[in-house]
């Protein structure tokens, strides 16, 4: 009794750690459950100096060599998941612990009523209230639970079915073996109605259901937070549903689904699907009034569970479920109220461009700040049956690298040996760039990288591959290859609606350079275009033109720069002419060109190009005005 009542005083001190996880069990192994926004916690408290035995022989020997407290456990007289635990015959009871007893007929059974009781003496205190909810005791705003558990090291004969059924793949006998190895345990709760209600416990799984979820699949542990969140803001909205159904039912189904089906099905590409084969299951499981213990088939948790305009509202309110997939969530507290126009299946592609472009250029800075994020990134990967998934992923590698390079604050060394070390450092982030899947990006920070180390030879090589590869020199290439941030929704919708997700991405990160604020990668010549932390964005066929002008420039190959002038020169007024890209990419465009043609000392033709820059209005973000006032 001593120890028993230690144990219990200890529960304040357990439940006053700010640390636990959504589901524990205390004094033993932790167990993580889903955490949601309004979700309480739940504690399982284990007794380890009480243990549940099969018979007697066992209690003698467990007594015996453990020294610790016996019981057996009785299910002839019982309901499916509910035993009585009865006081051995042959080994001592202790005596400060009789109180706990009842005795019935000729025998004393350890009472699950009398324990919650006293636990609930014990642990309540002013401004920390407790009260007996079904097996647990709970604090008066419900979010905490506590449950007083005991553990039986050997698997209930109820349940020996599970062990031999046969099943698709999952779970794995690896797994069976380690969940019938732990056994099972108690919870102080008798079967309503029964007349030996107040001394019965239940059966309780959990550690058997932690093992199973820890394996399942990321799909399959995706369907069950949305189910969490199906029953959570959309069934529980409905006050006449509200309590039918709860997530251990949810838990329940699924498990019976996972066994049921293939391995293969669960996959990211079958997210959709796989989500609405969930809700099709809890429709058939409604309609029949059928779902059963997935330990114990004997228990049907749906037996006599609704009412008939209950079960008619539910069918319903599933079967809208199921035609909306994802769109049902529009109305959950969960997300954000944006969610309908994240999944608004009515927007078209350069919507989606809108939407996208801040958001991966906010998770590459994330990426570049913490080294940690990469991690994440590998484990990510893994799913690389999703062609899109491992492309955004190359491009947010490539990003975190380009923008370590670009945002470079190393002082300047004098150090030949440091400066050599720093100079490779560089040159690998961007070769890792390059090589990333959006290599012409990636190929083109890299040859002004070494424009800004005045290696013109390289930087022409550089361009000379980039060109063969994948760009093409005139401004026909624009026709396929731009949505621009800025344009009129209008403009080039015909084709783009149709678009698959992959050009998508790479429409969106292939046609535009980005200049960080005070980049140490943009030319010399455009430096001022990125002072006071403002970016620079300019499109990869004029960068391409420009870098090839300013390397000719610095060779004094005066030829080759009147060709590159020429090429430039060209895609600037057509594009112009025929409002084929965005009024930035034109400002951009022109400023180059401007910039250009004062270094040839055509100063007519700079102030007319920077001139058009400035009438761009508010697109111009350029320093074309400052420009002008120095010609």
């Amino acid at each position: 009794m001593v120890r028993l009542r230690r144990n219990i005083y200890n529960i304040y001190d357990i439940i006053s750690n700010k640390g636990l996880s959504s589901f524990q069990i205390c004094s033993g192994s932790a167990v993580e459950g889903l955490d949601m926004i309004g979700s309480d916690v739940d504690i399982m408290y284990l007794f380890n100096d009480i243990v549940v035995c099969t018979s007697e022989r066992d209690a003698e020997n467990v007594a015996k060599i453990t020294h610790v407290t016996t019981l057996i456990m009785d299910t002839d007289n019982t309901n499916p998941c509910y035993a009585l635990l009865r006081v051995p015959k042959n080994v001592p009871f202790p005596g400060n612990m009789q109180w706990f007893l009842v005795h019935e007929g000729q025998d004393d059974f350890f009472s699950s009523q009398l324990l919650k009781l006293e636990c609930l003496n014990r642990i309540s205190r002013p401004g920390y209230l407790f009260k007996i909810h079904g097996p647990c005791l709970t604090t008066e705003d419900d979010s905490l639970d506590l449950a007083c558990c005991l553990r039986c090291k050997c698997w209930p004969s109820q349940a020996r079915s599970w062990m031999l059924r046969s099943r698709n793949n999952w779970p794995s006998q690896k797994l069976i073996s380690k969940v019938v190895n732990f056994g099972v345990l108690f919870v102080p709760i008798g079967c309503k109605g029964s007349i030996y209600e107040h001394i019965e416990w239940r059966m309780s799984f959990s550690v058997a259901e932690k093992l199973l979820i820890y394996s399942f699949s990321h799909t399959q542990m995706l369907c069950y937070g949305l189910m969490k969140l199906l029953l959570k803001d959309v069934i529980d909205k409905r006050e006449s549903l509200k309590g039918l159904l709860c997530s251990y039912f949810l838990k329940t189904l699924l498990f019976w689904l996972y066994e049921e089906s293939g391995k293969d099905i669960w996959i990211p590409e079958n997210m959709l699907s796989c989500f609405r084969a969930c809700i099709c299951r809890l429709l058939y499981c409604t309609q029949y009034s059928i779902l059963v213990h997935y330990f114990i088939p004997q228990n049907n948790f749906f037996e006599d569970r609704y009412k008939d305009d209950d079960r008619i509202q539910m069918i319903g309110l599933l079967q809208e479920a199921y035609k909306l997939g994802l769109q049902c969530f529009c109305v959950s507290g969960t997300f954000t109220g944006d969610f309908h126009i994240i999944y608004n299946p009515t927007h078209d592609s350069m919507t989606i461009h809108r939407m996208l472009r801040p958001l991966i250029y906010y998770l590459a800075t994330h990426f570049e700040k913490n080294e940690n994020c990469f991690v994440m990134l590998n484990k990510i990967n893994r799913f690389d049956g999703i062609k899109l998934a491992s492309k955004l992923i190359m491009f947010l590698l490539a990003k975190s690298n380009n923008l370590k390079v670009q945002q470079n604050t190393t002082p300047h060394y004098y150090n030949n040996k440091l400066r050599y070390h720093q100079f490779k450092q560089q040159q690998g982030r961007l070769l890792i760039s390059s090589h990333s899947g959006f290599s012409e990006v990636g190929w083109l920070f890299l040859a002004s990288f070494f424009y800004r180390h005045k290696r013109y030879d390289i930087v022409l090589k550089l361009i000379s591959h980039i060109l063969s590869r994948a760009l093409k020199a005139d401004a026909s290439f624009a026709y396929i290859t731009r949505i621009p941030a800025d344009m009129d929704q209008t403009q080039l919708k015909y084709k783009y609606d149709v678009l698959p997700a992959m050009c998508i991405l790479r429409l969106l990160v292939d046609t535009i350079m980005v200049f960080e604020g005070d980049s140490s990668l943009i030319p010399e010549e455009l430096d001022i275009e990125v002072t006071n932390n403002v970016p620079f964005q300019v499109d990869i066929i004029i960068l391409t033109h420009f870098l090839r002008f300013l390397s000719n420039y610095h060779l004094g190959e005066f030829m080759s720069c009147m060709g590159s002038l020429g090429s430039l020169e060209a895609n600037a007024q057509t594009w112009y002419r025929h409002n084929i890209v965005g009024k930035r990419q034109i400002t951009t465009s022109f400023l180059c060109l401007g910039v250009a043609h004062e270094m040839m000392g055509h100063l007519d033709k700079a102030h007319e190009c920077f001139s058009t820059c400035v009438s761009q209005g508010i697109w111009n973000l350029t320093k074309a005005e400052l420009r002008l006032s120095k010609l």
